[in-house]
This record gives structure tokens, C-alpha cells and sequence, in this order.
């Protein structure tokens, strides 16, 4: 699945939508989300896409994030094997959406203890070879090594 942005943002039934979402759903212009700031990171409501470019975080949204992150590092950060069924995350793990999230946090400049930046920042790498793995996909045998 190819994973491209798109930053446009929609109101469409009562939900948030990405631009792809929106012109399948024939949302005209006058649906256009016009952004700003929210308690919990943004996903279309239909695909999940992140809808970060129109919305930034409330204090409230950034202590969701670490409180997320905490609680996923205490249950550990192994891969549990469940994966997203469809939609921007497709194939991926749960902790695709958090690692996201902490990216989020991170490249926004928002004012964290550094408690609060190390957390983020240790998940990342606690998640970086799950991450790596989950992105690949099954193994794929390499042309030399299947005989025909």
C-alpha cells in the first residue's frame, strides 16, 4: 500500500475525514475543517489517517500521548501480533499509531519535562526493530533463491 499525506481535513457525519475520504464521501468545500487544537491526536474517521497538519495539541492532548506511551511501556512493548485490518495503518501494530503520536509530540515543540521527552523518546527506540519488521512484511523469498 503506498503511504502518501494528505493534509486537508473534512467534517462529514459528524467526524473528521482526510481529503481522500471527503471526495469519496462527495464532501464539497464548505466541509472543510478549519483546524486547530485537540485533547487526543486527530485520525480520519474512516482510513485513521493522521490529520496532524490541521490540528495541533491542547496541554491535554500531549498528556495523552505520554500517558498512552507510559501505560504501553509498562505492558511492554513487544509485538502482540494484532494488526490494523485496513486503512493508512494497514499491516501495522498498534504501536505504529503511538509511535506516530510521539513523533507528533516531539517535532512540535511542545514545552515537556524531560521526563516526559525521554519517555517518547525511549519508546521510539524501544519500537524501532517492531516498527522496521512490521514494515517489511512477510519474508519474501529473493529471486535467486526460488527455483522454478
Amino acid at each position: 500500500m503506498a503511504r502518501y499525506m494528505r493534509d486537508d481535513a473534512f467534517v462529514g457525519d459528524g467526524e473528521l475525514l482526510c481529503g481522500h475520504c471527503a471526495c469519496e464521501a462527495d464532501l464539497g468545500d464548505d466541509s472543510r475543517a478549519i483546524g486547530g487544537l485537540a485533547d487526543s491526536p486527530p485520525h480520519c474517521g474512516t482510513c485513521h489517517y493522521p490529520l496532524y497538519e490541521s490540528f495541533g495539541l491542547t496541554d491535554a492532548g500531549v498528556e495523552h500521548v505520554v500517558g498512552t506511551v507510559r501505560a504501553d511501556m509498562k505492558r511492554g512493548t513487544r509485538d502482540d501480533g494484532w494488526r490494523w485490518q485496513g486503512g493508512w495503518y494497514e499491516g501495522l501494530g498498534r504501536q505504529a499509531v503511538t509511535r506516530d503520536w510521539c513523533r507528533l509530540v516531539l517535532d512540535a515543540s511542545h514545552r515537556l519535562s524531560r521526563r516526559d521527552e525521554l519517555t517518547l523518546q525511549m519508546y521510539l527506540l524501544y519500537t524501532r526493530d517492531i516498527h522496521a519488521a512490521q514494515l517489511r512484511g512477510p519474508s519474501v523469498p529473493h529471486a535467486a533463491e526460488v527455483s522454478l
